[in-house]
């Protein structure tokens, strides 16, 4: 009883880092997931039964170090702060979106305010994780008037893909040849399978094209808080 005790605290550790954005996308440190695991480990030494016991605290132990490695060891990346501060006025881009239109970022000027959500690519599970988890108070950022652009390397037909895969309304916006990143300073040059692609960033755009809040972590991992982007955008001037 213990060690299926043991193994079902195991699956929910895992099931919890894999599914819950404040675990895996807003927290410095899995603290639940930890607390899960080591109960796990707790229960299965109380266990008497040898081998099985020993698999089980060799398999927590497995994980625990596993989920170290990739929150805290394997997604760092070096710093870099945005080439773009508060104050400055967005760029000037006319890129596709994966509907077939075009997206001009100087049309948006005097009509809206604008959230830009830079995310590496549709084979990352952080940020399908973080797109998931947008949607969940999209409806928030609308109700403030701000359009929500996701922009990637990504060609339009693989945009549209996970924007359907994931159900999401807001516009994906493909910036191929990294022309936009560039000028934001977040390319990360040869940043999945020898191709550049971008650092996760979110960068906020008030009706006037000015920029009045940005986020840019040290980590492939992390990711705003959405308490944080709601902040942000409740200080923009209606």
């Amino acid at each position: 009883m213990k060690l299926l005790l043991s193994t079902a605290l195991l699956v929910a550790a895992v099931v919890l880092y894999t599914t819950s954005p404040s675990q895996l996308l807003y927290s410095t440190h899995p603290l639940a997931v930890y607390a899960l695991l080591l109960s796990g480990l707790g229960v299965a030494w109380l266990s008497n039964r040898g081998k099985a016991r020993l698999a089980i605290l060799v398999l927590a132990s497995a994980i625990g170090a596993m989920t170290f490695y990739l929150h805290s060891v394997r997604s760092h990346t070096e710093s870099a702060e945005l080439s773009i501060a508060i104050g400055d006025t967005f760029p000037d881009v006319v890129l596709p979106t994966s509907t077939g239109f075009e997206f001009s970022s100087a049309q948006l000027r005097g009509r809206t305010a604008a959230l830009y959500l830079f995310y590496r690519g549709d084979w990352c599970p952080f940020c399908r994780t973080e797109l998931g988890a947008i949607n969940g108070y999209y409806a928030q950022i609308r109700k403030a008037g701000v359009e929500l652009f996701a922009v990637s390397v990504d060609p339009p037909e693989t945009s549209e893909r996970l924007r359907q895969r994931l159900a999401v309304p807001f516009t994906f916006v493909s910036d191929t040849d990294g022309s936009l990143l560039d000028r934001l300073g977040i390319r990360h040059v040869g940043g999945h399978d020898g191709g550049d692609i971008a650092y996760p960033a979110q960068v906020l755009v008030d009706r006037n094209g000015k920029v009045r809040w940005t986020f840019r972590a040290d980590s492939y991992r992390q990711r705003a808080r959405p308490e944080d982007v709601l902040a942000a955008i409740a200080k923009l001037e209606p």
